[in-house]
């Protein structure tokens, strides 16, 4: 990892939203929209429980919608 822990949180982020798309990491654009991904309902709690398991928050999937992947 970078020393830089925003790079951090971004690329761990991108990587567990590519693992809930089956995607490779490097097809995700920091600004696209996660709805433009084609991020369901579903997958949005897919991902939430990823991202709050790795660092131990409680963000709700309501949080994602209108805003960039890499936001």
């Amino acid at each position: 990892m970078t020393s830089e822990p925003l790079t951090d949180v971004l690329d761990a982020v991108t990587r567990e939203l590519a693992a809930v798309l089956r995607v490779e990491p490097d097809r995700i654009a920091p600004h696209q929209r996660f709805q433009a991904l084609g991020l369901d309902s579903i997958r949005t709690a897919e991902l939430m429980a990823a991202v709050n398991a790795r660092f131990g928050t409680g963000i709700v999937a309501d949080a994602l919608y209108g805003h960039d992947a890499g936001a």
